[in-house]
C-alpha cells in the first residue's frame, strides 16, 4: 500500500515539475527521490520524454504521436541493450587486465631466471683451479681425468675447473715430472 502512495506522490511531483508548478521544497524532494536509485531516475527521464512528445504533438499539427511513441520505445530498448553490452565489456576489460599482469609477471620471472643462470654459468666457467707447491717440497697430483703429475718445489699449475669437458688446457710455471 505504501508503495502505491509513494508512486502517486512521485508522479504528482513529476507532473508538477513538468508543468513548472513545484515549490522549492517540492523540487528538493523530487531531486532526492531521483537520486535515491537508478530506477527512479530512469522513470523520471521516461516521463519527461513522454511529456515532451505529447507537447510536441499538440504544437505540431503534422506530428504523428504513434510514430513518436515507437521511436521513444526503440531508443529506450537500445539504451537497455547498450547497458548490458557495456557491462560485458567492463568484465572483459577487467579479465584482460589481470591476464596482462600475469603474463608480464611470468615473462619477467623467465628473463630473471635466464640472466641469473647465465651469470652463474659465466662465473662458474671463468673459475680456475691453481695448485701452488711450497719451496722445499714435492707434490704428486691427479687431474680429474686420472692423469698424474709430480710437481717440484716452487711450481704452480693452473687449469680450468671444467677440465676435460671440452678441452684440457694446463698452465705450468716451474718444474714437473710427468
Amino acid at each position: 500500500m505504501r508503495e502505491n502512495e509513494s508512486k502517486q506522490a512521485s508522479d504528482e511531483l513529476i507532473a508538477g515539475f513538468l508543468m513548472n508548478e513545484l515549490t522549492p521544497d517540492e523540487k528538493k524532494e523530487l531531486i532526492s527521490w531521483i537520486k535515491l536509485n537508478q530506477a527512479n531516475k530512469q522513470y523520471f527521464d521516461e516521463c519527461c520524454e513522454v511529456w515532451v512528445t505529447a507537447k510536441a504533438s499538440m504544437n505540431m499539427p503534422g506530428y504523428r504521436a504513434q510514430e513518436g511513441f515507437w521511436k521513444f520505445k526503440q531508443r529506450t530498448a537500445a539504451d537497455k541493450e547498450f547497458k548490458v553490452d557495456s557491462n560485458r565489456t567492463g568484465l572483459f576489460q577487467i579479465i584482460l587486465k589481470y591476464a596482462a599482469i600475469i603474463v608480464i609477471a611470468f615473462s619477467l620471472s623467465g628473463v630473471l631466471f635466464y640472466y641469473l643462470g647465465k651469470n652463474h654459468q659465466i662465473n662458474h666457467a671463468q673459475s680456475s683451479i691453481e695448485l701452488v707447491v711450497p719451496l722445499g717440497s714435492q707434490v704428486q697430483y691427479s687431474f680429474p681425468d686420472g692423469t698424474e703429475v709430480t710437481l717440484n718445489a716452487g711450481s704452480v699449475i693452473k687449469y680450468d675447473n671444467r677440465f676435460g669437458i671440452s678441452e684440457r688446457t694446463v698452465q705450468l710455471e716451474g718444474e714437473c715430472q710427468c
